[in-house]
């Protein structure tokens, strides 16, 4: 049964991933660092730990790391004051359904506290959630499966009762490396040969992980 539900945020909740890549991209670009989408969009999901390693690795140091992360802040900030929060398709209704299936649900995302709680008081339904793990709550972060397992032991489930949904691969990575079930809803992110190979179902949204979730503890029971 799965009892336990293990969300990313950015991209997955939320739909502001747009502004990462803006950053990352567009704005980096700007300042020459010549880098491509598709390098760009590699780094989606990655801890911040793990970011800053592969944007110096590939731009030979010349990222500005913290001040593209601010940027890329300052640009969602900027987006939920005047729209308020922007959420990816059916996440409300996903949330109800655990709700009233009594389906643990927590947030597990590489942003750290600081920036999960500016958040907050745009995003109403970041409330909702039962618990959050930030990327600075734990030492190893994404595609090392740390903040999942970590999930696991704050719901009080096992490994076993708990799916993730995730929209990067580098999360799907993480979740596969923690022996989790896990589904992704891309957003940037197309299924890479490690989602493909380990038969990661890919969904077009949550209303498609509601029906993953019912017909799987269906055939649980």
């Amino acid at each position: 049964m799965i009892k336990c539900v293990l969300f990313d945020m950015d991209g997955t909740i939320l739909d502001d991933e747009f502004h990462t890549l803006t950053a990352r991209w567009k704005i980096a670009n700007e300042l020459g660092c010549n880098l491509s989408k598709e390098q760009v969009l590699k780094s989606l999901g990655m801890s911040s730990k793990k970011g800053r390693e592969y944007f110096d690795k590939i731009t030979n140091g010349k990222f500005p790391y913290d001040y593209l992360s601010k940027k890329r802040l300052e640009l969602i900030l900027e987006d939920m004051k005047l729209n308020g929060q922007r959420l990816k398709p059916y996440v409300g209704e996903m949330v109800k359904y655990c709700q009233d299936n009594g389906i643990i649900i927590g947030i597990c995302t590489s942003s750290d506290k600081m920036k999960f709680e500016s958040f907050v008081p745009y995003c109403p339904i970041l409330k909702e959630f039962d618990f959050v793990i930030t990327g600075d709550q734990i030492q190893n972060g994404k595609p090392s499966p740390d903040i999942f397992l970590k999930g696991v032991e704050k719901a009080k489930v096992t490994v076993e009762e708990a799916l993730v949904i995730e929209d990067a691969t580098s999360g799907i990575e993480a979740a596969i490396k923690g022996k989790l079930k896990a589904i992704m809803i891309p957003d940037m992110c197309c299924p890479n040969e490690l989602v493909i190979s380990n038969n990661v179902p890919v969904l077009k949204s949550m209303k498609e992980a509601i029906e993953y979730i019912k017909e799987y503890n269906q055939n649980e029971k």
